[in-house]
């Protein structure tokens, strides 16, 4: 994701309308945000990670808090627009926290609702959507990830890139499963895992009904059938092998898509700690 432009208006320190335009960067992929403490750089991060999902990217600040107390025009309402570009396409998101406001007629105020609104600029065939939980959804859906974990690997203002490294196994593994693409190994790890386990279950059943028809048989009243009932061993262990050789291979596919997801977060966990 790259983001075109931020508009923030009565949002945090900014009184009135700050813009910030990501185009003058040129393309450029690197560059810092800098200021004295309490210049406001963290609401920056704040204000993209509310367009995209209602929240803060602090912990310590929600939607309502959001809202600038330093507005000379009390009828200047708290909202924060972002156009970024995604896979080709460029879309617009705009969102305003729950908020007081002046009345249309006479006087005094009234609560307006958190409203939200998301379209696509590039790409008229992708419907706009409005609501605040109708939108965070599809955001969702078009990154490809939730809030919590946009701003662990999107979002580490103030040293937070810890909190991925710390993370458990489990969460920072499906942080960089979503990140580097590897669904398709473990769907296919998985499906090798249902097909093993099904030959399994289907070698089990031939030996026991095997076993089951062998005691039924009388082999004193007709010699023959000893030669049968050898022959139909040599078959049956035919059939074993084959078996176990299907799940011996299997099972080597199902550990090297295993060793190949392994690979791929060691060598991303190496390339953040570098």
């Amino acid at each position: 994701m790259r983001p075109i432009k931020l508009t923030m208006t009565a949002f945090g320190p900014y009184a009135g309308v700050q813009t910030i335009d990501f185009q003058q960067l040129r393309g450029r992929n690197l560059f810092v945000i800098s200021g004295n403490t309490g210049s406001g750089k963290t609401f920056i991060l704040d204000a993209i990670c509310y367009a995209l999902f209602g929240e803060a990217s602090s912990s310590d600040r929600d939607g309502e808090s959001l809202r600038s107390h330093f507005p000379q025009d009390s009828q200047l309402l708290t909202s924060v627009e972002l156009e970024f570009s995604l896979k080709g396409n460029d879309y617009y998101v705009k969102r305003s926290p729950k908020q007081e406001r002046k009345v249309l007629r006479g006087s005094g105020t009234t609560t307006q609702g958190a409203l939200a609104e998301f379209k696509c600029l590039s790409n008229p065939s992708i419907k706009p959507d409005s609501g605040s939980d109708s939108v965070t959804k599809k955001l969702i859906e078009l990154i490809g990830l939730t809030a919590a974990q946009f701003k662990q690997i999107m979002i580490l203002p103030q040293g937070k890139f810890r909190e991925l490294l710390t993370a458990e196994s489990k969460d920072r593994s499906t942080i960089l499963q979503k990140l580097f693409g590897t669904e398709q190994f473990e769907q296919i790890q998985e499906l090798l895992a249902k097909k093993a386990s099904a030959l399994e279950k289907e070698k089990s059943l031939l030996q026991i009904r095997l076993t089951e028809s062998v005691k039924t048989i009388d082999t004193a009243c007709c010699p023959e059938l000893n030669s049968l009932l050898s022959a139909a061993d040599i078959h049956r262990d035919a059939i074993m092998e084959k078996t176990a050789a299907a799940l011996a291979v299997d099972k080597q596919a199902e550990q090297q898509c295993q060793q190949e997801i392994s690979r791929l977060e060691i060598d991303s966990e190496k390339k953040q700690q570098e």
